[in-house]
């Protein structure tokens, strides 16, 4: 009886850290959302805010900025989504 809580608890340990590691592996892989990052390519700051259903909305200096805030938004859902990752330059 003493073998058989073992192996059980033996499982569940295992179980539990495969867990752990699949959520640490996947929190990784998300794209970042909050705070700032420096890119080049734009001639001005460009704002990606979201709302509280985490649409985002861009706002750019110029048409070009935004427009390139746009394919930076895009990326980041192709991420979250399993497409395939691109970088920015």
């Amino acid at each position: 009886m003493r073998s058989v809580a073992r192996i059980i608890v033996a499982v569940l340990v295992i179980v539990a850290a495969a867990g752990l590691i699949a959520h640490r592996y996947a929190s990784k892989s998300l794209p970042v959302v909050n705070g700032t990052i420096d890119v080049a390519g734009i001639t001005a700051p460009v704002e990606i805010i979201r709302d509280a259903g985490a649409i985002p909305h861009i706002f750019g200096a110029t048409r070009r900025d935004t427009l390139f805030g746009l394919g930076y938004v895009h990326n980041q859902i192709m991420q979250r989504v399993g497409g395939v990752q691109h970088t920015v330059a």
